[in-house]
């Protein structure tokens, strides 16, 4: 009987291994458009510009990546995606995406509208970073050189990854962003990505940081001020603090990094006075 039972197992494990070695979801890459990151402006006349950066993969032994810029419009943020069939000639393929940029205007409306078509989508993934754009179009944050790879919006991803080791915006994913939505009385930060010439390039940069209120656009914040925002919500893991010392001759500044933060934010009220006390517990 044991081993007429250890001989059944044994089909079992058989027929599951023959049946179930298939990926049910397995699409073609060569039908679809992997798209690394989305940019999102507004036209003049009310139309939704959506600007994409599609990676292209090179066929051979010595196969490498690009990328490539798509731009189109649309009524709305769905009806511009699949507006894109039309240049690119295949569907558009999100789940690689890292990065979605929005302009100040859009910003200014309202963010929740600009993002919902994309957390809808059932190939979409909710850790895509969302970026603000400080200067006239989310658009040329593509249009510029990256310094390190061709696909910028693989660079933006590594750029906020690392921005613990500075401390000059902040991070924010749409999954994040859903979730603080639904806190009352929370502020939203959003990273801040600008242009910048360096040499005859034209370079991103991460710096600073987008204030959301009420689900639109209220302010900005520079390097510094985001470094001062962010001990305050105790989300400091590095960065440096310089500080300015008396010397024999002149005035010298000392570069300090931190290496642990924690800060304890307090607050009393006393009648119609708010008093906030701060601990900041800083190892340098």
């Amino acid at each position: 009987m044991k081993k007429i039972r250890v001989i059944l197992l044994i089909l079992i494990i058989l027929i599951n291994s023959i049946f179930t070695t298939a990926c049910w979801s397995y699409k073609e890459v060569d039908k679809f458009s992997i798209v690394a990151g989305v940019a999102i402006d507004k036209e003049v006349n009310n139309q939704i510009k959506m600007t994409v950066e599609v990676i292209q993969i090179s066929a051979g032994r010595d196969a490498n990546t690009k990328s490539e810029i798509i731009t189109v419009e649309g009524k709305t943020m769905f009806d511009a995606a699949r507006n894109l069939i039309s240049l690119s000639g295949k569907k558009l393929y999100w789940s690689h995406s890292k990065v979605i940029i929005l302009s100040k205007e859009i910003a200014s409306e309202g963010i929740m509208k600009a993002i919902e078509w994309y957390s809808r989508d059932s190939e979409t993934r909710e850790d895509i970073n969302i970026l603000i754009s400080g200067g006239a179009s989310a658009k040329e944050i593509f249009e510029g050189q990256g310094i390190t790879e061709d696909i910028k919006s693989f660079t933006l991803s590594e750029m906020l990854k690392n921005q613990e080791n500075l401390s000059k915006a902040p991070t924010m994913d749409v999954l994040q962003f859903h979730i603080e939505s639904e806190t009352k009385g929370t502020s939203i930060v959003i990273p801040v990505v600008n242009v910048i010439q360096m040499g005859r390039k034209t370079v991103p940069q991460i710096i600073g940081t987008a204030i959301i209120k009420n689900d639109k656009l209220v302010g900005l914040l520079n390097g510094e001020e985001t470094k001062d925002l962010l001990f305050i919500r105790n989300k400091i893991k590095g960065g440096l603090l310089i500080e300015e010392m008396q010397g024999e001759a002149e005035v010298i500044k000392v570069s300090l990094e931190i290496f642990k933060n924690k800060t304890k934010v307090t607050p009393a009220v006393d009648g119609e006075d708010i008093e906030i006390d701060l601990n900041i517990d800083t190892t340098v």
